[in-house]
């Protein structure tokens, strides 16, 4: 599978099959072409069995996901664990193939999560670093300019 190969040895039509086929996720396509090709050379797949934290409420903020299959629930604990009157969990959204989640981690990397992301059933995600994100932003290839809103960063 495409996406579980190391991003450095991803061809051109590899990258190009993985942006076709994720054309049906609403939330792959908000994105401008370029960037859709970006994430399918630099981004990874992965797996997670049901009930299992793909992001803990605490942690500091590093991958942004694609749900591509299975679903999960966002969740925030009000209060405190450790106090005798426990806190409370509340279901903030539940996600759904075609969501996606963490992009705090894009716009504020190495921030802390205020939500916990639980699997509801085994789930297939597809997951970039906020790192290759915005190394991602800042690479340009010889013949396209960065947006303005990007060349001050360099």
């Amino acid at each position: 599978m495409i996406l579980t190969k190391p991003w450095i040895i991803r061809s051109d039509e590899e990258v190009n099959k993985v942006v076709e086929r994720l054309q049906v996720l609403r939330c792959f396509v908000e994105y401008p072409v370029s960037f859709q090709h970006k994430l399918a050379r630099l981004a990874w797949l992965i797996e997670v069995d049901a009930d299992l934290a793909i992001i803990r409420q605490g942690h500091i903020a590093a991958d942004f996901y694609f749900m591509l299959a299975g679903s999960a629930k966002m969740i925030k604990l009000n209060g405190s664990p450790y106090l005798e009157e426990h806190g409370t969990l509340d279901t903030l959204r539940i996600l759904r193939s075609g969501d996606a989640f963490g992009d705090e981690s894009m716009s504020h990397p190495n921030s802390e999560r205020t939500y916990s992301v639980i699997t509801t059933e085994k789930s297939i995600l597809l997951s970039l670093s906020s790192v290759d994100y915005i190394s991602m932003l800042l690479q340009t290839r010889d013949d396209e300019q960065a947006p303005e809103h990007i060349l001050f960063l360099r």
